[in-house]
């Protein structure tokens, strides 16, 4: 690859992270991620109350869980975000495919739990790794920030496959660090971003003004 291919495309490149943070930043990315965080942990709260608890083996009962988790996500988008405007990142896309790819192989992997027989729950570290991968991909696409969060849950993998008991517990509280923890990134990031909009505007704002006099007709 030719150095003026490569430097092209790490512009190219650059404007499109530039792009998608700043959309996350306006869009209020930040209070989203702490929304999801607390409710990640309170599903699984109520799913290892209902297994270690009252001792509820109904497998419908925690597919509904995650069921009502999942539409809970798609109300929060909509009261937080609500009618997206403005330009889109391509990167953007690319996120959303992952995530849903992400949602689609933890389904297949709750199937394949059922179809095997094993007790509910027990699948739960294969889901780390799973989110860990995700997280890595992120790291490689948008920031290197993910990488914590990738590398978090590859202990709290660990952690569960020991305490299986407590792997709901221990899953649940993974999720929460790194949503909070991401929270707070694209909550700061949002400030910069919008100090950046706003020095826009006041910048914009004259010379919009001298093109409406320079078009205006003379008297």
């Amino acid at each position: 690859m030719s150095s003026d291919l490569q430097d092209r495309y790490d512009a190219v490149r650059r404007e499109m992270v530039e792009q998608y943070q700043r959309t996350a930043a306006l869009e209020n990315h930040g209070l989203l991620y702490t929304l999801f965080g607390w409710q990640f942990l309170a599903a699984c709260l109520l799913a290892y109350y209902c297994l270690h608890v009252l001792d509820l083996q109904w497998r419908p009962l925690y597919f509904t869980i995650k069921v009502a988790q999942i539409l809970l996500f798609v109300v929060t988008i909509r009261l937080v975000i609500g009618k997206r405007t403005g330009d889109r990142s391509p990167l953007e896309l690319i996120s959303k495919r992952l995530w849903i790819v992400y949602l689609l192989l933890c389904i297949n992997i709750d199937f394949l739990n059922v179809v095997a027989g094993k007790p509910i729950a027990t699948h739960l570290p294969a889901l780390a790794v799973l989110t860990s991968f995700a997280f890595s991909f992120m790291t490689a696409m948008f920031s290197r920030r993910f990488m914590l969060a990738g590398n978090l849950m590859v202990p709290a993998g660990i952690f569960m496959a020991i305490y299986a008991d407590y792997a709901q517990l221990i899953y649940g509280v993974a999720w929460l660090v790194i949503l909070q923890g991401l929270g707070l990134w694209f909550w700061l990031d949002r400030k910069r971003w919008m100090d950046k909009s706003e020095r826009a505007d006041h910048s914009a704002a004259p010379q919009n003004f001298n093109r409406r006099s320079e078009s205006a007709p003379a008297t």
